[in-house]
């Protein structure tokens, strides 16, 4: 079984767990406050309850996964400008040299990879520019 199947099927165990965690937290708060509490309503507020202790952990989650999320995207648009730097300037470094052979391949590396950072920064649908001061970003603003 491959990788990622390996971790959707981690995924759903622990959802199957959860989900049987908190039928039976349901049932046995249930049975306790019916002692307690014998009325009609008693159903309802100890589902009330459940109800807003998940959907807080639910929350709490989510969060924390946001917060998870909006890290890597800093990691990955640093490595963005990072990397569009270097390739301006070995692209500027082609200039140099006379041979238009050397200046073919840089250029042709350089739209390489610039297509390749393009193509997987944009799978989750991001807008990605060059970055600002770069010859490239005043290309993209004409």
């Amino acid at each position: 079984m491959k990788s990622w199947g390996r971790k959707r099927l981690l995924r759903v165990l622990v959802c199957l767990a959860a989900g049987v965690v908190i039928f039976v937290f349901g049932t046995v708060t249930d049975a306790m406050l019916l002692r307690v509490w014998p009325s009609r309503l008693a159903p309802l507020v100890d589902d009330i309850v459940i109800g807003v202790i998940i959907g807080g952990l639910i929350w709490g989650y989510e969060e924390w996964r946001q917060r998870a999320m909006i890290k890597k995207l800093a990691v990955v648009a640093e490595m963005n400008h990072i990397v569009r730097n270097e390739l301006e300037i070995i692209e500027y470094s082609a200039y140099v040299t006379r041979d238009q052979e050397h200046i073919r391949r840089i250029r042709s590396c350089v739209a390489h990879i610039d297509r390749a950072l393009r193509e997987v920064l944009s799978r989750g649908n991001a807008t990605v520019a060059a970055p600002e001061g770069t010859a490239r970003a005043r290309a993209q603003s004409k």
